[in-house]
């Protein structure tokens, strides 16, 4: 993979050592790259399941990360693990702490161990940091899942990532005030919380507002593919009353209108007259 050193950013002159398979923990390293950390991703030696389920994405992640496999030997895996920690700034984990311990460290005293390092931890839930669980599992607890159907996409996973960057910016500003050690957990299970709370204050869902009960807020059919508009505010409305020549005021009257053309044809009709309307984009292999 390649490296980084030449990437300006707000990290740009930092170390971070990222133990992290899977999606968030590789995202949150991927992150931090792109800020300018020089980023050694540690793998263990079958690998990142990531790389198995989706090799492009993985690679896309990985793109400007140095990726190595901890040695088999448990003795050598620690003696490297530690020796990495020992020249790092930041440390960024997506595994149990329990797989940590075994490599050596303590998270309850990694501080003691390190004391230059900020430190974050990316777990499925604060309270119980060692439950086994999944991108799915957070969604379903804080009612993001429609019945059987899966997500489009991994929003706590996703969000996790984000918010493991913000903590270490955080962190990393705390330290430079009191020179302390620091860390923090960042919580999946608070992420999809937090992704959730338009849904749970009834904002977004079936029936609501941004769920479809605003004709003005939703998707429609066109003669091919579909369009999503959003015209919430009251000049977009009235300037695309003005540039449809009449007032469409329910679902059927815009359903109709929006029948004569394509979706590519409206989202170019309304980029010219500054509406917010889109074609709805699909991706294909």
């Amino acid at each position: 993979m390649n490296s980084n050193k030449n990437k300006k950013g707000a990290l740009n002159g930092k170390k971070a050592v990222a133990l992290t398979i899977n999606l968030p923990g590789p995202m949150a390293a991927y992150y931090l790259a792109e800020l300018g950390a020089e980023v050694i991703k540690l793998e263990p030696g079958s690998g990142d399941p990531l790389f198995h389920a989706a090799k492009p994405f993985y690679q896309k992640v990985t793109q400007n990360l140095s990726v190595e496999k901890l040695d088999k030997d448990r003795v050598k895996a620690k003696q490297r693990f530690t020796n990495l920690l020992k020249e790092a700034d930041i440390f960024v984990t997506s595994t149990r702490l329990s797989a940590v311990k075994r490599l050596g460290i303590d998270w309850e005293n990694i501080g003691d161990q390190f004391p230059h390092l900020v430190s974050v931890a990316i777990v499925g839930d604060k309270d119980a940091p060692e439950i086994a669980g999944h991108d799915l599992n957070y969604q379903a607890s804080c009612g993001l899942l429609e019945n059987t159907k899966n997500p489009t996409t991994l929003i706590a996973d996703m969000s996790g990532a984000l918010q493991a960057k913000a903590k270490i910016l955080e962190l990393l500003f705390l330290q430079q005030q009191n020179g302390q050690p620091q860390k923090a957990l960042v919580s999946l299970v608070d992420c999809a919380r937090e992704i959730a709370l338009p849904y749970q204050f009834g904002m977004t869902g079936t029936g609501k507002p941004l769920g479809g009960e605003l004709p003005y807020y939703r998707c429609y059919p066109t003669k091919r593919g579909s369009i999503a508009i959003a015209l919430l505010e009251q000049k977009f409305l009235l300037a695309f009353f003005k540039a449809a020549g009449r007032e469409l005021h329910t679902s059927s009257d815009l359903e109709r209108f929006f029948s004569h053309k394509t979706a590519i044809e409206w989202e170019q009709w309304a980029k010219h007259r500054d509406l917010p309307i889109n074609a709805i984009s699909s991706f294909v292999d």
